[in-house]
């Protein structure tokens, strides 16, 4: 009797933190604007789904806040990496005072928290559920790169464009943007670290042959989006795993390089050769299509986005880097103007009207907050411009939408506060991460997928803060982050030093 009790419990506790970790992905991609009066008001008949969902975060956050049993049980001491977030998301609030009309950004903060609550509870538990966690991630990530991968490649199959080009990313599913290549790229990158931890490890017993093909796939995939971010962590994540595993022979590694990267690198020039033939054969040939860098390697030719490198001999190399950066320098350099002086310089003002922008229709702060900075999405906030003429509507400023780096994002939401907070947050892990590998001799490696996909999972990410937002606010990076840093810090606690 005891034993079926406690098994029951097991598997309510299971079943809980699984329903709970759901509800989480469906809220995702939703967003603040869901809780301003205007738009409830506006748009809630056409958007009823999506304001269901948006309020999923709060509803989590009041449910461990005001269960008191479990408050007492687990006693919330928030230690470590959770007690910085918490603090950051403290400063962003404290950030909003300075810019009151973006209150209803406090969303991010509530959703912060919620996330911070949950992992602590995980973290609390008796049970082990660390993994079970992690791997329903990969699962629900999986679910949703399948689905929106096919539809990328079913609308670009018979056009002219580049797969990172395609008009899918242009679809609005339930009135909100599919993810775009960068995001895509993204999960199937952590798919595949996850798969190749399976397929190195010696005491997990699954089908090598089927992990291999799934991500021949996979890094294919990744290629022909041509997230340039994406691509370079994958480059420094193969030779990462090419110093920790240890192959059988010689014979193994060279086995092991074809099926991971020369295979995937002839699937990537097939695809635009095999679509001229399918265009020709069965698709419409006069569309018109989205420049491109075309390369001759004999008849092959190989399709590269415009932007994927630069060769103008006549800029500088200061433009050159600006160019590939695909405006991300830019925006940095913007907003560290605005945040530091609350204007921009002469050469910022030249590019912004020769771009067609109305310098003053940019947003200003109106009070000083060099500590704290400005709250959740300022970087949108003072990014966002709609003065330019005949501009698309996806088009929202002069240099994207958003910071695209951790450090600048948290220096502009959360102050040199903020920037701290994340310069620790990524220290603590890169130290732990250092230590567990040089305590355990790589052993770890091969015995538990479970450790080795969150450490290369947390390496990957810390990369990916530099050109992205990343896991500065809620999203999948942040879930998937914490999740893997509750694995690590498990293991790292019976290090005994």
């Amino acid at each position: 009797m005891y034993k079926l009790t406690k098994i029951y419990k097991q598997n309510y506790i299971q079943l809980k933190y699984s329903l709970i970790l759901i509800l989480f992905w469906i809220s995702i991609n939703t967003g603040s604007k869901y809780v301003t009066l205007e738009y409830f008001k506006s748009e809630f008949n056409d958007n009823f789904l999506n304001f269901f969902r948006a309020y999923i975060p709060y509803l989590i956050f009041f449910y461990f806040i005001f269960n008191f049993r479990l408050i007492k049980k687990r006693n919330y001491d928030f230690g470590n990496l959770f007690l910085l977030f918490f603090f950051y998301g403290l400063f962003q609030l404290s950030g909003l005072l300075y810019n009151p009309t973006n209150i209803y950004e406090h969303y991010w903060i509530v959703c912060l928290f919620s996330l911070l609550l949950f992992f602590n509870s995980v973290q609390k538990e008796k049970q082990n559920i660390e993994n079970l966690i992690f791997q329903n991630n990969i699962m629900f990530m999986f679910v949703i790169f399948v689905v929106f991968v096919f539809i990328t490649f079913r609308e670009n199959i018979f056009s002219n464009n580049l797969l990172y080009q395609s008009s899918a990313f242009n679809i609005l599913y339930n009135n909100e943007q599919i993810p775009r290549s960068s995001g895509l790229s993204r999960m199937g990158l952590l798919i595949f670290i996850f798969l190749n931890s399976l397929y190195f490890s010696k005491g997990v017993n699954f089908n090598k042959l089927g992990i291999i093909f799934i991500n021949i796939i996979l890094i294919s995939i990744i290629l022909l989006l041509q997230s340039r971010g994406t691509i370079l962590c994958f480059v420094i994540i193969f030779v990462l795993i090419n110093i920790f595993y240890k192959f059988d022979n010689l014979l193994h590694r060279a086995k092991y390089f074809s099926l991971i990267i020369i295979i995937p690198l002839i699937f990537f020039t097939s695809y635009s050769n095999g679509k001229i033939f399918l265009i020709n054969a069965f698709g419409e040939k006069d569309e018109i299509s989205q420049p491109k860098k075309k390369l001759k390697l004999k008849n092959i030719e190989i399709n590269l986005r415009e932007d994927f490198v630069t060769n103008q001999k006549d800029e500088s190399l200061k433009n050159k880097i600006y160019a590939f950066s695909n405006n991300r320098m830019n925006a940095w350099d913007f907003l560290l103007q605005v945040f530091i002086k609350n204007e921009i310089n002469e050469e910022m003002n030249r590019k912004l009207i020769h771009q067609g922008y109305k310098i003053h229709t940019f947003q200003k702060k109106n009070k000083i907050n060099f500590l704290t900075g400005y709250g959740p999405q300022a970087d949108r906030f003072f990014l966002q411009n709609e003065s330019k003429e005949n501009a698309s509507k996806n088009v929202i400023g002069p240099f994207g939408a958003h910071a695209s780096n951790g450090y600048i994002y948290s220096l502009i939401c959360s102050g040199i506060f903020g920037l701290i907070i994340f310069l620790a947050i990524n220290f603590i892990v890169f130290f732990k991460i250092l230590r567990l590998i040089i305590h355990n001799n790589f052993n770890f490696i091969f015995l538990n997928p479970y450790l080795t996909s969150s450490v290369f999972t947390l390496i990957f990410l810390q990369l990916r803060f530099f050109f992205e937002n990343s896991f500065t606010i809620y999203g999948v990076d942040l879930i998937i982050f914490l999740s893997s840093y509750l694995i690590l810090e498990k293991y790292y606690k019976r290090i005994k030093f």
